[in-house]
């Protein structure tokens, strides 16, 4: 079944479009949409097929849009998959992670305008058990520590001090997903995955897109973004 066909959202069912969420955000009045720039300015796309982010804080924001497409599509999916017969709240929570992350996602699509990458194609049926809960949940817990790990990995390669905190505030929302697919997997384990110093670990875009590489259609080319 399609993921990108799945989306009944509260976003949708509230009216909410993604100029509102600019609004509520203060980005446009910040400056902060990058949409009178030329997608080209790197130079063509890659031969290979393979998608390239892009340079300068704009090629981080992509990195972070993928990030968010297959967060939204996962949840997605699980939430068009819950079994009626499993906890109350879950069928509440999920379907609210799932609009979180649509979200934030099509926060990231308005905050970039024409140096968007492009829309991934999602078929996570054969990646992800569903039904099984455990399995799913296990899924989850996955993305969700690549989201916070791969934001720490990249927080201070950004010039625009206003985009650090746009993704901070989304990071923020990730961490109490976290916490709650945790317990569910595991009862009073909310704090699962923390280092020998309490923290979560940061990881680089290409530890964290290898990690994930099982989900995307396409390889992401991390060639351009800014480095440490």
């Amino acid at each position: 079944m399609k993921e990108e066909l799945k989306e009944t959202s509260a976003i949708a069912q509230k009216d909410l479009s993604r100029r509102q969420f600019l609004s509520y955000a203060g980005l446009a009045g910040a400056g902060l949409v990058i949409a009178s720039c030329n997608k080209d300015d790197d130079g063509p796309e890659p031969a290979d097929g393979s998608v390239d982010l892009g340079s300068e804080d704009w090629g981080l924001l992509n990195y972070m849009f993928a990030l968010k497409q297959l967060s939204a599509a996962f949840y997605t999916g699980f939430a068009a998959r819950l079994n009626p017969d499993g906890p109350i709240a879950e069928s509440q929570q999920i379907p609210e992670m799932r609009d979180h992350e649509i979200a934030h996602r099509e926060l990231l699509r308005d905050m970039l305008g024409t140096k968007v990458i492009e829309d991934f194609q999602f078929f996570l049926d054969n990646k992800v058990e569903f039904t099984n809960r455990e399995a799913a949940l296990g899924a989850a817990r996955d993305i969700e520590q690549a989201l916070i790990s791969g934001f720490l990995g990249i927080a201070g390669r950004f010039a625009s001090a206003q985009y650090l905190e746009q993704i901070a505030k989304m990071m923020s929302v990730n961490g109490r997903h976290l916490g709650y697919v945790n317990d569910g997997l595991a009862p009073n384990d909310f704090a699962h995955g923390l280092n020998a110093e309490q923290m979560d670990v940061a990881k680089t875009p290409e530890q964290v897109l290898a990690s994930l590489s099982k989900y995307y259609p396409k390889e992401i080319s991390t060639k351009h973004i800014p480095k440490q």
